[in-house]
């Protein structure tokens, strides 16, 4: 049995399930170059038939209930905000405006029909894809929440759990909500509540961070990151103007209510947010998410009485607000699923598709499920290239050693190997490494690669057994919050001897880090290169950054790495067991 999952539209993804096991997670983005490509994943459908030597696919899973015509072809996803609208535009957004203060029951009437409709005639133009690539499957639609509150059991395999499990989802929206509490008893997932798309969290930042210059969908960890800078005396000034009472929990059913339709937030902004400081809006926006979903959180465990949560969604991304989460005294264990935006939902929607037709499932070991090549054929790359005749190749039976002691020179190295991490975050098979205790390496690493935004961290990979050492309540946090420590989910408090010697790969203002714990069971190759390094220097971790020039997607193939080392000021870079060297 064969199945395969898509995310069409922003950051368009596949999966594909056989026998028994996911086997391929690739977005489209790893073959056009286009960060969060919305493009048909034509290409990453054809890589995983070819490498993964599919010849059926029983089943073709749609992540959604609702697609649309434009998702078929390549579209971009709209990330700027317009004010000048015309007046058709105009109406329609101030009819749903009204009805939303009304009649909502009426509103959502009016966008189910329009979505169902242009559904009918995506999914014809889906059929005809899937058969220009040779396949012809029963195609299934899954709930988009329904997909997301799956993922983390399908991922942490929390399919025969002895207990409860709170699973809740967060999102700007996906179908016709933005919200979603379950619980899930290994047997059956039962949701709670569900929060119309109206009254989106996730909507609000959004909307604040293209109000200060960036994309939806994108920029929102930047927003995140310079909150940090900002005082609270001066910040709850700006709180209390624009978010205060903007959103609220009902407790009774747990969801949120707002005062407006949040997909109209922006116009708040515009009244509102003149002249008030970046820092300032940032930090506002900030703690106003973090207090409201705290409080739901909380409302959620004194309702059910169930402390072990699981957390899907896009507003999870936050990890911030996650950091807050596994605080809280009144949970017992946390799930945060990795890379929990809708990327993800190619996993949560196998994972529920196995679960109705009771069909077993394997628990996923690592994230490392995209392309991968030998070295036979990076020799071939590298010939193809004429590589040889640019730069300084060189063969290496133990590449960790040769890249420890060039990281422990204070070198910046691009390592590419094993197969590609899945997701947003870089975890050491496609990254960009380099000596945290230097400062000078957050430098290097910006000027000659990067060029992030000034107040932007980098994030350590740190060996377990050295996470006491570098993350404050580690040992009591560790039961809680481990499993998901090894994903870049979360952030801790640095302890004094992290401040000193991971200080290029901390954020500098509230001397705090987005961790990846790294275990031998999880990347073998890459915690031993650390643990070389730690022999060279005696730190157990390395600055980790992804592999990839600003605007472009993390690398997935050779091409991509090729293209990132020739337009950047990187010197060196591993393929495999290959070290290439700019003269």
């Amino acid at each position: 049995m064969v199945y395969l999952s898509m995310q069409l539209g922003h950051n368009a993804s596949i999966s594909v399930f056989k026998d028994d096991q996911i086997i391929t997670v690739i977005s489209q983005e790893k073959f056009d170059n286009i960060k969060n490509s919305p493009a048909f994943p034509k290409e990453a459908i054809k890589y995983s038939l070819d490498v993964d030597k599919i010849p059926k696919v029983d089943r073709a899973i749609i992540c959604g209930l609702t697609i649309y015509p434009a998702q078929m072809d390549m579209a971009d996803v709209k990330k700027e905000s317009n004010y000048k609208m015309n007046l058709l535009a105009k109406a329609r957004k101030n009819a749903a405006k009204f009805l939303f203060k009304y009649n909502r029951g009426l509103l959502e009437r009016i966008r189910s029909n329009m979505a169902t409709n242009a559904t009918k005639i995506a999914k014809q133009e889906l059929v005809l894809k899937l058969r220009a690539l040779g396949i012809n499957p029963e195609i299934e639609f899954v709930e988009h929440h329904i997909c997301h509150s799956f993922s983390p059991v399908a991922f942490y395999g929390l399919w025969k759990t002895k207990k409860p499990v709170l699973v809740m989802t967060l999102d700007g929206a996906g179908d016709k909500y933005c919200a979603t509490v379950n619980i899930w008893d290994g047997k059956i997932m039962k949701r709670i509540s569900s929060t119309p798309l109206e009254s989106s969290l996730g909507y609000i930042y959004s909307k604040a961070t293209i109000y200060m210059g960036m994309k939806a969908l994108e920029h929102e960890y930047k927003v995140m990151g310079i909150a940090s800078y900002s005082k609270k005396d001066y910040f709850m000034k700006t709180y209390d103007k624009i978010f205060k009472g903007m959103m609220w929990v009902n407790k009774s059913d747990l969801t949120f209510d707002s005062k407006i339709s949040t997909n109209y937030f922006d116009d708040v902004l515009v009244k509102k947010a003149a002249y008030e400081r970046f820092d300032n809006l940032a930090s506002a926006l900030q703690y106003f998410t973090e207090e409201l979903v705290i409080e739901w959180v909380k409302a959620a465990v004194e309702k059910t009485q169930i402390k072990e949560i699981a957390f899907s969604g896009g507003v999870f991304m936050n990890v911030k607000l996650n950091k807050k989460i596994q605080e809280m005294p009144e949970i017992e264990k946390v799930y945060f699923m990795p890379s929990c935006g809708d990327e993800s939902n190619v996993i949560g929607s196998i994972g529920y598709i196995a679960y109705k037709n009771k069909v077993e499932i394997k628990t996923l070991k690592d994230m490392y499920l995209g392309m991968g090549y030998t070295n036979r054929e990076v020799e071939s790359f590298i010939a193809d290239k004429n590589l040889k005749k640019k730069y300084k190749v060189s063969y290496h039976k133990d590449i960790e050693n040769i890249t420890a002691d060039l990281v422990a020179r204070n070198n910046v190295v691009a390592r590419f190997k094993g197969r590609n991490e899945w997701g947003a975050r870089a975890l050491g098979n496609r990254t960009i490494i380099a000596n945290p205790s230097n400062i000078e390496s957050f430098y290097k690493v910006n000027d000659q690669v990067k060029m992030r935004d000034f107040w932007m961290p980098f994030a350590p990979s740190i060996l377990i057994e050295n996470a006491p050492q570098y993350l404050k309540d580690w040992n009591k946090l560790k039961k809680k919050v481990q499993e998901s420590s090894y994903y870049m989910i979360t952030a801790f408090d640095c302890t004094p001897e992290a401040i000193e010697s991971l200080r290029a790969a901390i954020h500098q203002g509230d001397k705090t880090c987005r961790p990846q714990v790294v275990t031998e069971e999880n990347n073998p190759d890459y915690h031993r290169l650390i643990k070389l390094f730690k022999k060279k220097t005696g730190i157990g971790a390395v600055l980790n950054t992804s592999l990839n020039i600003h605007g472009y997607p993390l690398v997935g193939s050779l091409e991509q790495a090729l293209f990132t080392y020739e337009n950047s000021g990187l010197n060196y870079m591993t393929l495999e067991n290959y070290l290439v060297a700019k003269n």
